[in-house]
């Protein structure tokens, strides 16, 4: 019988299956799986040889901080700006409103709740300041080389999970791993409070060592692997922390990240915007490739 559904699913989708599975983590060094590889980089490069570029409002300063971010990101996979990109004032607002629009699913108790794409955006457009902020458009076009399309963006709030509930639990994105999604992708997170290393930071991995863990240590999306204990080490992770507005760019897909818990009594609210690129003039409403409208609710 496994036999027969191995080789069912092998001829249906062979690059999700051995041998490729274990020859694109060799290769790509990631998790992401040899069709998102292959099909995420020649997307990639694609657009860097044919798309069009804006950097229109921009000055000297902005543009050599707008060049610093690409290369970190192209080097790393990981850009942080510690500092908010929009008013401070705005950020407050814009988590407020998505509050009130959703106090009866945030309130009603449990671990994480989740907002998605077209509810989210339609009732609070206002979460959009932070990709039409200057400095953050013209990095994302500027590593595209093309304008950008916005594929997803997501509001979550993330509780304290005790113990005896979390034990090997995989509760919301804990577990260390990369995203299965075409290596295009760019990830941009926001924080919408201010978010210390007690209040369960999303902690990331460079792309050049998440090649060697995955080479050489990581195999499955498991808390109790070795590799776990290996990538504590402080040198190694890059901790999402810093005031409300500030944001994480990450490749997702190349970068091994995971969620950390909050302390009790901590609560962290944030966004999760993804992007590609797109060879057409910058939209700034919503362009969803695939919209998703769900809510995820943890519970005990």
């Amino acid at each position: 019988m496994k036999i027969i559904d191995f080789t069912k699913g092998f001829l249906k989708n062979p690059l999700a299956h051995w041998p490729f599975v274990n020859l694109s983590r060799a290769f790509y060094g990631n998790t992401a799986g040899a069709k998102q590889n292959l099909y995420g980089r020649a997307q990639l490069q694609y657009f860097r040889l044919l798309g069009k570029k804006d950097r229109s409002g921009s000055n000297a300063r902005q543009m050599r901080k707008v060049t610093e971010a690409v290369q970190r990101i192209h080097h790393t996979g990981l850009y942080l700006i510690d500092k908010p990109v929009i008013a401070t004032t705005n950020v407050i607002r814009i988590r407020e409103k998505i509050e009130l629009a959703f106090r009866d699913r945030i309130s009603e108790g449990g671990y994480i709740a989740t907002v998605d794409s077209n509810e989210l955006t339609e009732r609070v457009p206002e979460v959009m300041e932070f990709v039409r902020s200057n400095l953050i458009c013209n990095i994302i076009q500027d590593f595209f080389k093309s304008a950008f399309h916005i594929d997803q963006i997501v509001y979550r709030m993330t509780t304290y999970v005790p113990d005896e509930i979390l034990q090997d639990k995989e509760i919301y994105s804990n577990f260390w791993h990369c995203d299965s999604s075409p290596t295009s992708e760019l990830a941009l997170f926001v924080n919408l409070v201010d978010v210390d290393e007690n209040t369960g930071p999303t902690n990331a991995i460079s792309k050049v060592k998440t090649k060697l863990l995955v080479r050489k240590h990581f195999s499955e999306r498991n808390s109790f692997d070795p590799f776990a204990a290996y990538v504590d080490d402080e040198r190694d992770v890059t901790r999402f922390i810093g005031p409300a507005g500030s944001v994480l760019f990450a490749q997702t897909t190349r970068c091994l990240h995971r969620a950390s818990i909050p302390d009790p009594g901590k609560v962290r609210h944030w966004l999760s915007i993804r992007l590609y690129p797109k060879n057409a003039p910058m939209v700034t409403d919503r362009v969803y490739k695939d919209p998703v409208l769900r809510y995820t609710h943890g519970r005990h």
